[in-house]
């Protein structure tokens, strides 16, 4: 699989947004993404995406700059959405396999959250579901009346993105060669309350412009839950946000692993709750490959399989 094709696997973030602008076999795209593409012609989907969501917040930012649940939660019933289902403390929301989804009956359209989701997830998964009301026709139906598929999802994460992480956020962030450069990132995406992919998205959003220009790869690695330790073999990508490179990720043919002894294998196998490193190394990630700024942050457990670590490469 080159650079330019994308990964059909049925994964939490399965689709490389990055990647969604080179699809060229507009065939094998759903009617959906098809009607999104013809509706708004000359326009690449995450281009439609972007649009999109700076319409929301042109209109609507009194609701989003509060940044919080209820925030988001009247933006909804601005759009014309109810919010149903219960929210309740959960230790681990982001593993969660269903957070919400939306329908719509003869007179309303609902919200459906999970239950046992925190508020900050529940905000989440509310603009989440916002962004698949851009695939309505104008009678507010889905074309064919299908549902969402990974391309779908992708951009709809990526909008959340954008709408929930703003600019003068990531203006606080270090240069990507930094030590702390991942950290920040930890720490910001706490901050703002979003998934940790939402920081990376959006860097890629805003990279030929900024001091982030270097940047070529972020990418999470967690252990392989089938495997029993931590060596480097079983420490492998969930996601990446990558420049000009195929990164195969867990569910991917040919999976890649950290380099034992590396920089991502050392850190995130350290038994310190909170470690950061940063070493300029030799990358060899799928095709991606040089050398490297490469700056790592690890948290979370070992024994409850919460260990993640989030890894950042950049020219120097």
């Amino acid at each position: 699989m080159n650079n330019n094709e994308y990964n059909y696997a049925k994964l939490p973030y399965g689709i490389k947004i990055e990647n969604i602008n080179n699809i060229k076999d507009t065939a094998r795209l759903s009617p959906v993404i098809r009607f999104l593409m013809y509706k708004y012609s000359g326009k690449s989907l995450v281009e439609i995406m972007a649009n999109f969501v700076d319409n929301l917040n042109e209109s609507y930012n009194n609701y989003i700059e509060k940044r919080n649940y209820y925030g988001v939660e009247r933006l909804a019933n601005a759009l014309g959405y109810k919010i149903r289902g219960g929210i309740r403390k959960n230790k681990n929301p982001y593993q969660r396999p269903f957070l919400g989804c939306q329908y719509k009956t003869s007179s309303e359209k609902i919200i459906l959250l999970s239950t046992g989701i925190t508020l900050e997830m529940a905000r989440v998964t509310i603009v989440h579901e916002i962004m698949h009301s851009l695939f309505e026709t104008m009678n507010q139906e889905r074309p064919g009346n299908l549902s969402a598929d990974d391309i779908e999802e992708a951009l709809c994460d990526y909008g959340s993105a954008r709408l929930l992480v703003p600019d003068d956020a990531l203006d606080t962030l270090p240069e990507p060669y930094e030590k702390n450069f991942s950290k920040e990132m930890l720490n910001l995406a706490s901050k703002l309350k979003v998934p940790r992919r939402y920081l990376a998205y959006r860097l890629y959003d805003i990279l030929p412009k900024r001091k982030f220009i270097n940047i070529k790869a972020i990418i999470e690695w967690q252990k392989n839950r089938l495997s029993g330790d931590y060596s480097n073999k079983n420490i492998i990508p969930i996601w990446s946000v990558c420049y000009n490179a195929y990164i195969p990720w867990r569910g991917s043919k040919n999976t890649c692993h950290a380099k034992g002894g590396g920089i991502i294998h050392k850190t995130i196998s350290d038994d310190m709750p909170f470690v950061c490193n940063a070493e300029i190394e030799e990358t060899k990630i799928g095709s991606l490959k040089g050398i490297y700024s490469t700056s790592v942050c690890s948290a979370g457990k070992k024994e409850n399989n919460s260990r993640f670590a989030i890894s950042v490469f950049a020219d120097r």
